[in-house]
């Protein structure tokens, strides 16, 4: 099952989208955002690649390993092409 396309169902809506498909993009993505004139609702999309499987998913009472946030950061870093739109 693949997700729908976020950005052309909120513009058929008539929803200011923004898609984010890279760590380069992020920046002036965030940027657009953020300075929005907000004249109609606004999507931010940011498409990421599975990195890494939390299973089983750490207690509540766990911290999150270093090491597994410094996986959040090559979210963004991975190409496209390995990951199906």
């Amino acid at each position: 099952m693949t997700n729908p396309d976020f950005v052309a169902l909120a513009k058929a809506m008539g929803v200011h989208a923004i898609r984010c498909d890279s760590v380069d993009e992020l920046p002036a993505k965030m940027k657009e955002f953020m300075e929005y004139d907000n004249q109609k609702p606004v999507l931010f999309e940011a498409r990421v690649v599975k990195v890494r499987s939390l299973s089983p998913p750490p207690s509540p009472s766990q911290q999150v390993r270093p090491d597994l946030l410094a996986d959040a950061h090559v979210l963004f870093a991975r190409s496209r092409s390995t990951s199906s739109p």
